[in-house]
């Protein structure tokens, strides 16, 4: 660590080389000291130990310019400007709407970021234990308590009921779940709040009187959301089974998955 103030005084040999030397010590270190250098000039670069950030003078030469922390790499989260006022990400990690980026570049950060922004939801049991009675007639929620990922900025998951709540936005959706011995089967995403909105998913048969076989209903579609809506995995069927009526066990030493919802967020 050194600092210098870059003026070379005359002297003997020893003396001025001794001074460059510790010039270029100082150059080398970025000025590094726990206080500012002195003199300053124009866009001079101080590492402060003190703080552990690296400061640039400005052009006026009249403050210093904090780039963030030392021990970060060069992209920081200190950078990050609040709200999408300027800079390159928002602090919410939402890429969209930012000032001052032009149009084809808002358009790639928007494509990335909607690729990131997902939220996985399963009905997981532990081995051996059945999916659960199915019962028939009325529409009715589906067991989808495990949260397995979730990176959709503004949504949220309860494990309790099995609801998820996505803000405003265009979502891509694929849902399936499997039934056993339970004739006529169906599953549905149906809105508890917020928009009016539900998909349902294709038809699915599973023979309750011999020839016994898992059936599977899978839903592919998009939802466009005006504002924070809740929802709801449901299904329906034409049977009742006990016990394993929504999924049959392996028993393979592993967790049982017996239904998937998957979303991507499209677009805000």
């Amino acid at each position: 660590m050194a600092q210098h103030d870059y003026q070379i005084s005359n002297g003997s040999g020893i003396a001025v080389r001794n001074d460059v030397n510790n010039a270029l010590a100082a150059v080398v270190t970025q000025n590094a000291g726990s206080t500012a250098p002195s003199p300053t000039y124009p866009y001079m670069w101080w590492a402060d130990t003190t703080s552990g950030h690296l400061k640039q003078r400005n052009a006026a030469n009249t403050a210093w310019i904090d780039h963030g922390s030392m021990a970060e790499s060069f992209l920081r989260t200190g950078a990050v400007a609040p709200g999408g006022a300027a800079g390159l990400l928002r602090a919410d990690g939402d890429a969209s709407s930012l000032t001052g980026v032009p149009a084809g570049v808002q358009d790639s950060l928007d494509d990335i970021a909607a690729i990131a922004q997902v939220m996985h939801l399963q009905h997981q049991e532990n081995s051996g234990v059945q999916g659960g009675s199915s019962v028939s007639g009325a529409v009715r929620a589906l067991p989808i308590h495990t949260l397995v990922s979730n990176t959709i900025v503004g949504a949220s998951f309860s494990a309790s009921t099995g609801r998820f709540t996505l803000p405003a936005g265009l979502y891509e959706v694929n849902a399936t779940h499997s039934f056993y011995r339970s004739v006529t089967s169906a599953i549905y995403l149906g809105s508890v709040t917020g928009d009016a909105v539900s998909l349902k998913g294709e038809s699915a048969f599973s023979n309750s009187d011999g020839g016994y076989a898992s059936a599977f209903s899978f839903i592919s579609g998009v939802l466009q959301l005006s504002g924070p809506t809740s929802l709801e995995p449901r299904y329906r069927s034409g049977g009742s089974y006990s016990g394993s009526g929504l999924g049959l066990a392996t028993g393979f030493g592993d967790k049982e998955i017996y239904g998937n919802v998957f979303i991507r967020k499209l677009l805000w």
